[in-house]
């Protein structure tokens, strides 16, 4: 079997799969943010529940600079948003179970526990394979 090219987008019976495997809504946000906004982990991590516009479904394109651009989320995206979210109005929107701020290192083992958990390969799920994908298009 041919090597897989780390250029390929994430295919979507892997999206499916990690989405199903995803039972905290923190690993429901993280996956989607990942494969449907194409955000790395560090990214994912830093952002905060203020940085998406409630109601229009908008995400601060770049919240790792000081650039404040929104860009509107995919419909799978928001919703997951909306649920890690919760009733929090501020503060950081990936968080674990204990509610301390998940950092990129602990959201890229969270990525490869819910791949092996939903049988699909996790190279393709890393976000920083995924960022480098979308880049090249």
């Amino acid at each position: 079997m041919p090597p897989r090219d780390p250029n390929a987008p994430v295919p979507p019976e892997h999206v499916a799969a990690l989405l199903a495997a995803a039972t905290a809504p923190c690993d429901r946000a993280l996956v989607a943010l990942v494969a449907h906004a194409g955000l790395r982990a560090a990214d994912a991590c830093a952002l905060r529940v203020e940085d998406v516009a409630g109601d229009t479904a908008r995400l601060a394109a770049s919240p790792t600079t000081p650039l404040r651009r929104l860009a509107p989320l995919p419909l799978p995206v928001a919703e997951a948003v909306r649920l890690a979210a919760g009733d929090r109005a501020a503060g950081p929107l990936l968080v674990t179970r204990t509610g301390t701020p998940l950092d990129p290192r602990r959201a890229v083992a969270r990525l490869r526990a819910l791949a092996r958990r939903a049988g699909v390969d996790p190279a393709p799920t890393l976000p920083q394979l995924r960022a480098h994908a979308l880049s090249r298009r």
